[in-house]
């Protein structure tokens, strides 16, 4: 376990954390809801379409960016690049009130470089962990990632509270708001370019992945990667659409909205720190079985539950779950690959995740189509996927220590 390097990397969490939070989870989210999409019939799944199309795209060509960082460029590079692009998209959504194409734009491609830097960050671990301590370090990771997301939250309520109370500004508060996203995530970004040294030790003699060798790297492991799809499909849902549920099911204002992600990401520290001790002692079939336990049970209460007090305690629990998941998920490829092709394999994570960032939140528009807007039934069909990946998590139990 390298602890110079840890820190430098954990703090690209730190900074990209800035980005899910405020754009993809809370005030671009419902912004983008309520005010630029808000002329179509139904803007949340426009909202979930766009989404889910940026994710296929990066879906598509994560396994072969994972094989290029593995064999051709150093990493640090391409995440420079993307690190870059998606600060300066993300800054650019100053201009998405001006129209609904120019926030479409900027909107897609930044959550496409978000993607693939936060798959290329993620193969890191393998340098700086051993499989023993992977999951803490993941945790570690994910932890100080949430709390950047509670500083550029509170920061960000900070923006939009001073320029709402001058009436010249008022209009501005969101978008100057994006501003200040893409440059927090750059700036804290830039600790990992400056201190991280990379290990770039790859095999000269494979420089070319072949899609036969993706197909038969994704039969082997199966089970193991149908379990994530259905696991992450369900969580993705909750983060990108937490925000709109709490708006239009338990009619929070955006200052509650908030305030209430600034609670779930405390308690995801603290579910990822927790969570990733756990898969070093008690492996990573216990742990992963556990989680999807807890999952169903909050899930079931969130569907029962009218009550705003009791959606506040749902939800720091929520952020303790997702913690946990997301954490132990990254710790999980370390364990099932090696170091030499980490990037291969982070590509392959890349890929089945953003599948299922495409399938969960667009199943769950969806359904909110269909149902005429009801949010319930829409987090209803998702939550079929925790029972369905637990079946594929007990099938692949003599691959997952």
């Amino acid at each position: 376990m390298d602890k110079k390097k840890i820190i430098p990397w954990a703090l690209y969490d730190f900074a990209n954390s800035s980005y899910t939070t405020i754009v993809i989870t809370t005030i671009f989210s419902i912004y983008f809801v309520r005010n630029i999409a808000s002329n179509f019939e139904n803007p949340t799944f426009i909202w979930t379409l766009i989404i889910s199309s940026s994710y296929l795209f990066v879906c598509l060509i994560s396994p072969f960016i994972g094989r290029l960082s593995d064999t051709v460029i150093q990493k640090k590079k391409l995440l420079f690049l993307v690190t870059f692009f998606c600060s300066s998209c993300t800054a650019l959504l100053f201009f998405s009130k001006e129209s609904f194409f120019v926030a479409l734009f900027f909107l897609f491609f930044s959550n496409i470089f978000y993607s693939i830097g936060e798959n290329i960050n993620s193969s890191f671990l393998s340098q700086i962990s051993t499989t023993s301590k992977v999951g803490k370090v993941s945790g570690v990771g994910w932890g100080i990632g949430y709390f950047g997301g509670i500083c550029s939250l509170i920061i960000a309520l900070l923006i939009i509270r001073v320029t709402e109370s001058n009436s010249s500004i008022s209009h501005l508060s969101i978008p100057i708001v994006m501003i200040f996203t893409g440059i927090f995530y750059f700036v804290f970004s830039l600790p990992i370019f400056i201190f991280f040294k990379e290990a770039f030790d790859f095999d000269s003699s494979s420089k070319k992945l072949s899609v036969i060798e993706i197909i038969i790297n994704l039969k082997k492991y199966r089970d193991i990667f149908m379990f994530i799809f259905l696991l992450q499909s369900a969580v993705n849902s909750f983060v990108v659409l937490s925000s709109i549920y709490s708006s239009f099911v338990m009619g929070f204002n955006l200052n509650e909205i908030i305030l209430l992600i600034i609670l779930v990401n405390f308690f995801s520290a603290f579910g990822a720190f927790y969570f990733g001790r756990l898969m070093d002692t008690f492996g990573a079939f216990n742990t992963f079985r556990l989680l999807i336990v807890f999952w169903m049970i909050v899930t079931t209460l969130i569907l029962l539950n009218n009550s705003k007090i009791i959606f506040w305690i749902l939800g720091c629990l929520v952020g303790l779950l997702i913690g946990g998941v997301f954490s132990n998920i990254r710790a999980l490829i370390v364990k099932i690959s090696h170091e030499k092709i980490s990037g291969e394999f982070y590509g392959y994570w890349g890929l089945l995740t953003k599948l299922a960032s495409i399938f969960g939140p667009l199943l769950y528009g969806v359904a909110n189509y269909l149902s005429d807007g009801n949010h319930k039934i829409s987090l209803l069909v998702i939550a079929f996927f925790f029972p369905l990946g637990l079946i594929f998590l007990i099938k692949s139990k003599t691959k997952i220590a």
